[in-house]
């Protein structure tokens, strides 16, 4: 059965002569999501970083004193003023938090926000406390477990519940929940370079990410909200007017979730279709003398190796819209004989690509990309020289193999193979 949160963990705010419950039908949604979105940024051990990076703390009186301004921070974009006092022990010089208390006026999401008295434990949260005192850990604040928020503005007050009760749900909820977990991650390939909603059987499932990876699910039915966070380790669910927090491996334990971005995924799709793309058939004619208003052949050399520089001017992949320019050095390895090179192995580098279609355009690095040829049967590409004439013979369907070293570069992104 589940279990009860206390009286102190909740707000009860009375607007004209009516008492309203936190997704009541006389209360928009806005604001509770605001402060859902606003805790799920401070309970985050990052929230702790950025307050002992920015903030103002002092030791005084056996507690930890701090405050600190914040501006458009995280995904609830908050801003204004936050005051923590930290209460716990210390010992040789460190501090280590056990609870904290929280007050502050503040907007999230674009709404005000008014936090009173929020407490609740912390997670391995210690301080130096040397001549200067500074934040020595990785850890977080849990969310609170009494204190009062104000979200809204007069006309408009949400009540707030705090997660205090982590083990009060059923094996049928949580099952439920897995299930609506499984489904909504089911519906992206990819992790969103912006906020993206699909729909769900009986909601909506809200996807955000950023450029390091990092990703955040919110769930909404008509039954409860649950939010995931790569960051933390709960995950946060209300359900029946209570709130809870569940250790978020439970819920994801056998879910496939996407480690690529869309850039990634473009990134991906570019070069297999360059890789798959008659550039060694094109590279075996340039080097027997052929020539092509696309690519040319500015340079070759065989030693050990075989190295070609390719300028690319607008080459298209066949069966595709995509037109490929700039300069790309390839190098073949292989056995060496009588002065001719039975290569097997190829290496691709390039300061800049530029990948063309329907009038977009993607730029992508290519460092030390390496791997096998491929094709059918037995893949080589093999180059002579006879009389300072260079020769050239591929196997049947040559092509670039797949990647197994170096990387490609496009923005801030990479791809490691």
């Amino acid at each position: 059965m589940r279990k009860a949160i206390s009286i102190t963990a909740v707000l009860i705010v009375t607007l004209t002569s009516c008492s309203l419950s936190f997704w009541g039908s006389d209360v928009p949604r806005d604001g509770g999501e605001a402060v859902t979105a606003l805790f799920a940024d401070l309970t985050e051990a990052a929230f702790m970083k950025e307050l002992g990076k920015n903030g103002s703390i002092e030791y005084t009186e056996g507690a930890v004193h701090s405050s600190i301004t914040l501006d458009s921070y995280g995904e609830s974009e908050a801003e204004g003023e936050l005051e923590i006092i930290f209460q716990g022990t210390s010992n040789n010089g460190i501090f280590i938090a056990e609870r904290y208390l929280m007050n502050g006026s503040l907007s999230a999401l674009g709404i005000p926000v008014v936090i009173e008295n929020a407490a609740a434990k912390t997670n391995a949260i210690m301080f130096s406390t040397g001549d200067s005192i500074e934040l020595v850990s990785d850890g977080n604040l849990r969310y609170p477990a009494a204190g009062s928020i104000k979200a809204g503005d007069d006309n408009n007050t949400a009540i707030v519940l705090f997660p205090e009760d982590t083990d009060g749900l059923s094996s049928n909820e949580i099952k439920a929940l897995q299930k609506a977990v499984d489904e909504a991650f089911s519906l992206f390939d990819v992790l969103p370079d912006k906020e993206e909603t699909k729909l769900l059987e009986n909601g909506s499932a809200i996807f955000s990410a950023d450029s390091s990876g990092n990703w955040t699910m919110r769930i909404h039915t008509g039954e409860y909200v649950l939010t995931l966070s790569s960051a933390r380790t709960d995950a946060v669910i209300i359900l029946n007017e209570k709130t809870y927090s569940l250790p978020s491996k439970v819920l994801i334990a056998n879910t496939e979730i996407p480690t690529l971005t869309s850039l990634d995924k473009t990134a991906g799709d570019y070069l297999e279709a360059l890789r798959k793309s008659n550039l060694m058939f094109a590279l075996e004619a340039l080097v027997n003398g052929s020539k092509s208003g696309v690519i040319t052949l500015t340079s070759s050399s065989l030693d050990e190796v075989f190295k070609a520089e390719l300028d690319l001017e607008d080459y298209g992949i066949a069966g595709t819209e995509i037109t490929v320019t700039g300069k790309l050095l390839m190098t073949f390895s292989g056995e060496i004989e009588d002065g001719s090179l039975t290569a097997v192995r190829y290496k691709a580098d390039s300061e800049r690509l530029l990948f063309s279609e329907n009038g977009e355009v993607f730029e992508i690095a290519l460092n030390a990309v390496e791997g096998k040829l491929s094709g059918d049967g037995e893949a080589f590409f093999r180059v002579a020289e006879e009389n300072g004439e260079l020769t050239a013979e591929g196997s049947s369907d040559l092509i670039l193999g797949l990647p197994d070293s170096g990387y490609a570069q496009y923005g801030e992104r990479k791809l490691s193979f």
